[in-house]
């Protein structure tokens, strides 16, 4: 009987969404360690999140099996697509390895059919010695998903000139150093300096910044603060705003996240637990606050209730939006594709070609109408190593605006938190230097 789908050994796809952690395999070494229980454990794993039908969809795996020896460890791996809520689960299993990638080509045809598009079910299982167990997802019920669309626009993005980049208008600029209009700063003699972790903009353009060298959150207005809320911050929180004011700071504690929420009038809320896992980013639909969870890039919504202290809903694949729905983002290697969600059917889907390599997509958002702002981070090693960020807006089959930002940055900030769509409408950039943190406007009414 034909198997559900293969598992191969074979190059593994680009991973963009993660840093996959390897380890040399001796053979000897591998057999002296097979008994010994791991003392690491951990799994890793590319979801296509949205496919294309007639591609080829390969789903990379990675075991981290590592011995109290320090040697690595034999594991097994079982993958499992599931179509439609009442179909019967197919699995393959397969011996963990450096390049293991399971080809779901077949299922995600069948699954597709004649229709414009469908969704399956993921699981993913790693076996290792004693009996210990690691899944994807792990602890909950609900499987990973994973969209599938007969029929894709393609975009070709603008190519623009490395250095020929638009200038923004400053509109905060915080020197380094301690006190009410000054950012924090850490500058260790090994690594890179740290400072401000993350911003958002609301409505009426007041800019919140997290400072978590000052354990703080302040608001600012026409560049003077007007609120600020203190609170045990680390060196990855990150910020989102609500329509009405309301804050909600993903971080992490340990090995397990955390949200605070902050009223419109600055007052902070107790820790809200969100479990395991590693910050991706924190944003709104408006109203809830929405969290992403790494390494299963799930979105979590949080309840934007007083006294509610878990997450609320089960996960998605995409970011929930305003009005229901979800926005889903795929990055390659030279491409990105977006796509919303609606009634589990994929539409306006787009995929955006690019001329150069995508380090990471540091903005996507919906425009409203069918189209899309998005701020991907380009680069390139020859003739000369270079990288700026390019905005665009786009619908499907064409693009709307596209302009080239710099890339300045002197203290390390997370990518997904240098620039945020404001809830005024505008574009902001936070960018660092030598002298300072500033936060730049780039006005989009005249680029939609």
């Amino acid at each position: 009987m034909r198997a559900p789908f293969r598992a191969g050994l074979g190059l593994g796809a680009v991973l963009v969404l993660a840093v996959w952690p390897t380890l040399r395999w001796a053979a000897g070494a591998e057999g002296r360690a097979r008994a010994a229980p791991p003392r690491i454990f951990e799994l890793y794993v590319r979801s296509p999140i949205l496919a294309k039908g007639g591609e080829r969809v390969r789903v990379p795996v990675r075991v981290v099996c590592v011995t109290s020896r320090g040697t690595p460890c034999r594991s097994e791996v079982t993958l499992a697509t599931r179509s439609g809520p009442s179909g019967a689960w197919q699995a393959t299993r397969a011996p963990a390895g450096p390049s293991l990638e399971f080809d779901l080509t077949g299922p995600v045809a069948r699954a597709l059919g004649t229709r414009s598009s469908t969704s399956l079910a993921l699981r993913v299982r790693a076996e290792g010695p004693g009996g210990r167990t690691v899944a994807m997802p792990s602890g909950r019920r609900v499987p990973l998903r994973f969209f599938v669309i007969k029929e894709m626009a393609i975009v070709r993005a603008p190519s623009i000139l490395f250095g020929r980049t638009r200038g923004g208008r400053t509109v905060l600029f915080l020197p380094w150093g301690s006190g009410a209009v000054r950012a924090g700063l850490a500058d260790p003699p090994e690594g890179p300096p740290a400072g401000p972790s993350s911003f958002d903009v609301d409505r009426a353009g007041r800019i919140y910044v997290v400072d978590p060298l000052q354990g703080r959150v302040v608001v600012f207005r026409h560049g003077k603060p007007i609120r600020e809320t203190r609170l045990p911050l680390g060196a990855r929180a990150d910020i989102a705003v609500t329509d009405h004011g309301t804050a909600f700071v993903l971080d992490q504690s340990g090995d397990r996240l955390v949200v605070r929420r902050i009223t419109a009038h600055g007052s902070p809320g107790a820790p809200v637990p969100i479990g395991p896992g590693l910050p991706g980013q924190v944003r709104t639909d408006g109203h809830r606050g929405l969290v992403d969870v790494m390494p299963q890039d799930e979105w979590l919504a949080i309840p934007d209730e007083r006294g509610r202290a878990r997450a609320e809903g089960p996960p998605t694949t995409g970011r929930p939006m305003r009005g229901g729905g979800e926005l889903v983002r795929v990055v390659g290697d030279r491409s990105l594709r977006l796509g919303e969600v609606s009634g589990g059917q994929v539409m306006d889907a787009i995929d955006v070609r690019f001329s150069e390599r995508i380090g990471e997509a540091a903005l996507t958002e919906p425009d409203g109408r069918g189209g899309y702002w998005a701020v991907a981070h380009l680069w390139r090693w020859k003739p000369f190593p270079a990288d700026q960020y390019q905005v665009l807006h786009v619908a499907p089959g064409r693009v709307l605006a596209s302009f080239a930002v710099g890339d300045r940055r002197f203290v390390n900030t997370q990518p997904l938190a240098r620039f945020r769509l404001g809830g005024d409408g505008a574009l902001y950039q936070l960018v660092t230097s030598p002298d300072g943190a500033r936060i730049l406007r780039f006005d989009l009414g005249r680029e939609s």
